[in-house]
């Protein structure tokens, strides 16, 4: 045997005998042994809830933070802000008048966590990029619902709407005014539903010569029209529509353009002798903080269904139907000054929708 074999068997030995083998405490080689698999029972899936088939939608004209008074401040309102959306307690959230500040902090200022949120639309075109100019968003319950997808789109002066910024650019309404919308699957039964939040303009919005007065918002409402002829699932539109006027109805003609193809739950619910007794007469969603007066529904909103602008409409899928439930607004204010005031010059408001086949 050569010298060189003789000094390596030693090293070999104890390689073959250490390979697969790991050294415990007490210096003895063990072989590794995976621990024993307890058996499982079988786990059924969580049944669903009693209100599966419900949905609570909510609709909010916040104000941009830059168009508010001394006394209407975000500081001074927050937490206003907080208990009313809080409290509405809906699956759905539609906003306007969104900015970067709302964008930023209206998470923080609901504080819940099974949102996921989509307020981040600026839609401005300037310069080549955008900005914050009554913007639009929507949150969702992550518990009930999952993002299929989602977009957003500017009316047009043709009477449509597009997603191209170039065209934006080129045919915008005054006020750069956008639809934003998202495609939901409902966790419980499956169903896809669409939402869409918009803001609509005012009568008189823009650069339109005087004789044109509502033309914007006539184009809005055959661009929403197209938009309910293009979708097959259940559809809810909603946002402050600037539908009427508290000094004349120079909207009305849009209007009418938009209940040709779309359902107000409001009226829905009112027909059919469901709406409650409140509503009948409290039927403003104009909450009169924006102008000279404080917030006194007593005085602003009772008897004046001019001042309902914001709506919750919807049509139905080809299969799937949404059948509205009931209605409300939440008056929920803080004081300043000795003064009550609502933080938004518009109430929310909140339908309830059953699905249905």
């Amino acid at each position: 045997m050569s010298s060189k074999l003789k000094y390596l068997l030693p090293i070999l030995a104890l390689a073959f005998w250490s390979c697969g083998k790991t050294d415990t405490p007490g210096g003895d080689p063990v072989t590794p042994v995976d621990p024993p698999v307890e058996p499982v029972d079988p786990v059924d899936p969580p049944e669903p809830p009693e209100d599966a088939n419900s949905i609570r939608v909510l609709t909010y004209n916040l104000l941009a933070t830059s168009g508010r008074r001394t006394e209407m401040t975000l500081d001074k309102c927050r937490d206003a802000f907080g208990k009313i959306i809080r409290s509405a307690d809906a699956d759905i959230m539609c906003f306007n008048e969104l900015d970067a500040t709302f964008a930023s902090e209206l998470p923080s200022i609901v504080g819940e966590s099974r949102y996921k949120w989509d307020i981040s639309n600026p839609n401005k075109v300037e310069n080549g990029s955008l900005v914050y100019y009554y913007s639009n968003g929507f949150a969702y319950d992550a518990s009930k619902f999952t993002l299929v997808s989602r977009g957003m789109n500017w009316y047009i002066s043709t009477g449509t709407y597009t997603s191209s910024m170039t065209e934006a650019k080129n045919y915008h309404l005054p006020k750069y005014r956008t639809l934003v919308w998202c495609c939901l699957k409902h966790k419980f039964t499956q169903e896809t539903l669409y939402v869409v939040s918009t803001h609509l303009p005012l009568s008189n919005d823009g650069e339109f010569p005087p004789y044109y007065i509502g033309l914007a918002h006539r184009v809005c409402a055959t661009a929403l029209g197209e938009l309910a002829r293009s979708v097959s699932a259940p559809c809810i539109l909603a946002g402050d529509f600037n539908s009427s006027s508290e000094e004349d109805d120079e909207n009305s003609s849009g209007h009418s353009i938009i209940l040709e193809r779309w359902t107000d739950a409001y009226d829905v619910l009112k027909d059919s002798g469901e709406l409650g007794s409140y509503y009948l007469t409290y039927n403003g969603t104009l909450s009169g903080s924006s102008k000279k007066y404080y917030y006194e529904s007593s005085v602003f909103t009772k008897n004046h269904p001019e001042r309902r602008i914001d709506h919750i409409m919807y049509k139905n899928g080809a299969v799937t139907k949404l059948v509205p439930k009931s209605y409300s607004t939440i008056t929920t204010g803080y004081v300043y000054a000795g003064k009550t005031f609502c933080p938004s010059d518009h109430l929310p408001v909140i339908v309830e929708f059953e699905i249905s086949k």
